[in-house]
């Protein structure tokens, strides 16, 4: 998820969840000035990464 804040600074953060219901981790980036696709395009590779990194089975 991003979220831009007044002056357009960004950040992009998240939680991942298993099937039960209980949470894995989560995660926050601060990106700066961006625009809010990017940052919504950082917060996919962030995810992504962490599935990789982790070798999470979803």
């Amino acid at each position: 998820m991003a979220l831009p804040s007044g002056n357009r600074f960004c950040c992009s953060w998240g939680v991942m969840w298993v099937q039960e219901g209980r949470w894995i981790l989560a995660y926050n980036r601060y990106l700066g000035f961006c625009f809010v696709m990017e940052a919504e395009l950082w917060g996919i590779l962030d995810r992504l990464t962490l599935i990789l990194e982790w070798s999470y089975d979803f």
